[in-house]
């Protein structure tokens, strides 16, 4: 199940940044960013998404956002 979700995963990223090779203005990601990170119960700290995934018997869904939300991406 674990795999399966993983391959998934890689292939949705890999589709989206096939389908996505437009340059985003640093006003429209934020804006993004703020939906994404209103819309779902994030975690701040690891040890915390991993002890709540536990009892939850879920998976942790980690996301390292890199770039200048500023300046565009």
């Amino acid at each position: 199940m674990r795999t399966a979700c993983l391959a998934a995963l890689l292939a949705l990223a890999v589709a989206s940044s096939e389908a996505s090779a437009e340059t985003v203005s640093g006003s429209k990601v934020v804006e993004r960013t703020d939906k994404v990170l209103s819309a779902i119960p994030w975690a701040k700290d690891l040890d915390d998404a991993l002890a709540r995934a536990a009892k939850e018997k879920k998976l942790v869904f980690y996301v390292q956002i890199v770039g200048d939300l500023q300046g565009g991406l």
